[in-house]
């Protein structure tokens, strides 16, 4: 009896070390699947922080990128606007120059016009010295001939 109850006591003891041990593998299995399991979810997280950071990289350069279309844009308006402006400055100086032609135009042609007036009142002002003078010596001749007359008929009457 004293033998069976240290066997028993004996295996026993051998049940509860071989629980203890298994007990103690058991953790240790569980530690090192709940490490396991850390550093794979420490693993999973980087790669998610390297991907959210690439996200992020992408999402500045895509906003960098953005602001530059803005700008990019807001210069093109400028010069469009710009453009414009020159456009009508432009137009301006055509219609200005166009004006000042046909201002040069009729100045030559009211200039051609008083030539044309003066060449005629010169021509005109020949003509009436060539009358005046016409009747200048036509009254002369008539003068002439009145004196001729007059002495003839002074002779004859003096004859007479």
């Amino acid at each position: 009896a004293i033998a069976g109850k240290t066997a028993a006591r004996a295996a026993l003891l051998v049940g509860q070390d071989k629980a203890s041990l298994v007990q103690e593998t058991t953790e240790e299995s569980h530690g090192d699947f709940v490490v396991n399991q850390l550093a794979s979810s420490q693993k999973k997280l980087m790669s998610i922080a390297q991907r959210l950071q690439g996200k992020l990289t992408q999402s500045q350069d895509a906003e960098k990128a953005s602001k530059q279309m803005q700008a990019a844009q807001i210069e093109a308006q400028a010069l469009k606007v710009e453009r414009d402006l020159l456009r009508k400055q432009l137009k301006n100086a055509q219609d200005d120059a166009r004006l000042a032609k046909e201002e040069s135009l009729r100045a030559i042609e009211a200039a051609q016009t008083a030539k044309a007036s003066m060449e005629e009142a010169e021509k005109q002002k020949e003509i009436a010295q060539k009358v005046a003078n016409e009747k200048v010596e036509s009254m002369r001749l008539e003068k002439e001939t009145a004196e001729k007359s007059a002495l003839e008929s002074v002779a004859r009457v003096k004859k007479a």
